[in-house]
């Protein structure tokens, strides 16, 4: 599992998607819980692209075994 939340005041996460290495979009979902299952990646590198009221936001996260 990861999580995911925001430092700024007022902002408010709307949806995340979730890249491989390759660009392909792994995991796409409307933000309901600020914990995200990753037990379905396999092992690697991946991109997570959350959306706010405020902006859009990637940050870069591995997988491991």
């Amino acid at each position: 599992f990861i999580s995911i939340s925001t430092a700024r005041k007022n902002e408010l996460i709307e949806s995340f998607r979730i890249f491989d290495q390759l660009g392909r979009v792994v995991k796409s979902e409307i933000y309901s819980d600020e914990t995200i299952n990753i037990r379905e990646l396999k092992s690697g590198l991946y991109f997570i692209e959350v959306v706010s009221n405020k902006g859009k936001y990637f940050k870069k996260f591995v997988v491991s075994d």
